[in-house]
């Protein structure tokens, strides 16, 4: 698990998507009891605002989702009913985001509010844009959970890609990792675009020019209003979440004033062997975190503000500009000066 990854059994989230999930299989006869059978949900919770759900049982509902739905694309059915709107505060701000590329890289940075079972990133190669997608856990990739997790996050993310696009285009092209299942004909009726099996990653292609459009809504003084809301609930969660997160929100707290991993140690009141362990207990460390930390910031300044690249590599405690621009290239294939020109 990486560090903006929260505990698979933490309450965190409100049960949009299992409420999602129980909806669509009741259209194939399935009893609400029966999809929520294992989760310790009733019916009832899915409608009180109170209610936070975690992420294994999401995962419960998808395992009792490919036993009992009639529909072999359930998956991918499911994730094409998620709309923006499903997502409150978080969705309104993708709406509202100055173009949609601010919304992609909103949706990366604020996934953890999202009920995560995917780690996401958008990149762009050979001059088309990518949406790659692994699962958050450790799963054997040609497992049916792992094949179901991979076909809900394709069909959601092409299903807000319409959202905030308006529906103006259609994806190029779909890669998995794993072997065309039986029913794959389903890929384009739900994705509307070719699919390709037993590829390297898990990407959704499309054309890079969207990058460049607005959201409908586009509004950047609600979206600076609602993209504050949305830091304060995922300050909320990080209070919760484990070691990693909160690691991740206290240097966050302090941009540029980075602790070494002992004084890191200490504020969490432990010592930094202890530290050391529990952050790969959660499969990362804090080496990992800071640079996903450094890598968040600089985006950031990149796009909202007109810093220098020294003075950003500076406030982020690189040595020199050089050292920013080699580790910028390596998160994001793209020089920093391109980045912000884009």
């Amino acid at each position: 698990m990486n560090p903006q990854q929260p505990g698979i059994d933490e309450l965190l989230y409100p049960p949009y998507k299992i409420g999602l999930l129980v909806d669509v299989l009741r259209e194939d006869g399935v009893a609400p009891g029966d999809a929520l059978r294992g989760t310790g949900l009733g019916p009832a919770d899915l409608t009180s605002p109170t209610t936070r759900s975690s992420v294994r049982q999401l995962l419960t509902v998808f395992e009792n989702a490919m036993a009992l739905s009639r529909d072999p694309a359930v998956a991918l059915r499911a994730g094409r009913r998620i709309h923006i709107t499903h997502y409150g505060l978080y969705g309104y701000a993708l709406l509202s985001s100055p173009s949609i590329r601010d919304a992609c890289e909103f949706a990366i940075r604020y996934h953890r509010l999202a009920t995560p079972t995917t780690h996401m990133q958008l990149g762009e190669r050979d001059g088309v844009a990518v949406w790659e997608f692994e699962s958050a856990y450790e799963l054997d990739r040609a497992s049916a959970l792992y094949r179901f997790i991979i076909e809900f996050q394709f069909a959601i993310n092409y299903s807000l890609y319409r959202d905030v696009s308006n529906g103006e285009e259609k994806p190029i092209s779909v890669s998995a990792v794993y072997p065309a299942p039986a029913y794959a004909e389903h890929y384009r009726n739900y994705l509307d675009c070719p699919t390709y099996f037993g590829r390297p990653a898990n990407e959704l292609r499309f054309n890079p020019a969207v990058l460049r459009g607005q959201p409908s809504l586009a509004n950047p003084i609600t979206a600076a209003m609602l993209r504050e809301t949305c830091d304060r609930m995922l300050g909320e969660l990080q209070t919760s979440a484990g070691i990693a997160a909160k690691v991740h929100g206290l240097l966050l707290q302090n941009p540029g004033q980075f602790p070494n991993e002992e004084q890191m140690a200490n504020r969490l009141h432990m010592v930094s062997r202890t530290l050391r362990r529990k952050l790969a207990t959660e499969g990362t460390s804090y080496k990992q975190i800071l640079g996903d930390v450094r890598k968040q910031l600089a985006l950031k300044y990149l796009r909202e503000t007109r810093v220098s690249i020294d003075d950003i590599a500076a406030a982020l405690g690189f040595s020199d500009a050089s050292s920013f621009r080699q580790a910028f290239k390596r998160w994001t294939d793209k020089n920093p000066s391109d980045y912000r020109s884009a």
